[in-house]
């Protein structure tokens, strides 16, 4: 398995001043922004009747969450970089700061593959979804995407469970066995494999019959299945695109730093800056990315969240 030595670590956060202050005020500003956003965006799809009809809004919600949760970790991140030293927080901060935000990042992937599956039987099974997909199933697809990445990585990160190296000075971990590290890494393959194949086959679909509309959803502030057979010609392509666009900013924004990952894993070729630096960036400002999706893709969305934050008043 690649490791890294302490001084190839250390020459990382030896970066000039004003490149550590630049990049953690910017990630200050991005974790403001998408803490804020996605807090909005959970309490709208949650708190408005029509939009938590469907059970993709409640995943949405749950991905928010996710994507919020792992913010609240990165503005710690950014705080620290800003200083451009050490980890001034110690030990215990350091393994909850990796467990949050390992976890976080695995339960927002479970969520998003869990979506794919559920917007694949919407759309695949108009008729039937209903029964499908009733709330005590989607209940518990929320519980299994968020309890076994934070039960896993606390016994890990804070009990010490498995073969995990900590170097407390600049807050790095990284598995000293290839069972863990590649069970991870295998994880993740899986959740990208469902997410791809089950967006293909919904694309599938609405290329096939998009002229069948009464047989699609509509998608992130849509009402139930039974109640499609009215819709209008566009709803096909509006039925999935939000989504696809979200699928989209994964692919492009966190699958590169996970393949980047295996392939240091097996050719322990790349430098450490590429490995667990660059391609972090990209990663973590996708929290606030879905955030600008939900609100320029989703009319019905705005009007939800500009009557939450009127207090009633609009919308």
């Amino acid at each position: 398995m690649a490791e890294y030595s302490n001084s190839s670590i250390l020459d990382s956060v030896h970066k000039t001043e004003v490149y550590w202050k630049t990049v953690g005020g910017v990630q200050i500003v991005v974790a403001a922004v998408a803490v804020l956003g996605n807090t909005l965006v959970s309490f709208s799809l949650l708190t408005n009747r029509q939009l938590r009809q469907d059970p993709n809004n409640i995943l949405m919600a749950n991905l928010a969450m996710a994507d919020g949760l792992f913010a609240v970790v990165l503005f710690f991140t950014g705080y620290w970089n800003t200083t451009a030293g050490l980890y001034p927080f110690g030990e215990l901060a350091c393994r909850l700061h990796m467990v949050f935000a390992v976890s976080s990042s695995q339960a927002s992937n479970n969520i998003l593959a869990a979506m794919s599956v559920v917007k694949f039987i919407r759309v695949g099974f108009p008729f039937t979804s209903d029964t499908i997909l009733q709330p005590v199933v989607i209940g518990a697809v929320c519980a299994t995407c968020w309890l076994p990445p934070f039960v896993w990585n606390f016994a890990i990160g804070i009990f010490s469970i498995g073969q995990l190296q900590f170097d407390i000075s600049v807050c790095y971990a990284a598995y000293v066995d290839y069972v863990n590290g590649i069970s991870a890494l295998c994880f993740f393959l899986v959740q990208f494999v469902t997410v791809v194949v089950a967006t293909g086959l919904v694309l599938r679909i609405v290329r096939r019959h998009h002229k069948n509309i009464g047989v699609l959803t509509v998608g992130i502030a849509g009402a139930p299945s039974s109640a499609a057979t009215t819709a209008g010609p566009q709803t096909s392509w509006k039925a999935v695109r939000t989504f696809v666009v979200i699928v989209t900013s994964f692919l492009v924004m966190q699958a590169p730093m996970y393949f980047i990952t295996v392939l240091q894993k097996v050719c322990n070729c790349l430098p450490y800056d590429l490995v667990y630096e660059y391609v972090t960036y990209p990663f973590s400002v996708n929290c606030v990315v879905h955030v600008f999706i939900y609100f320029f893709m989703e009319p019905r969305f705005r009007k939800a969240a500009k009557h939450l934050m009127s207090g009633g008043r609009c919308g």
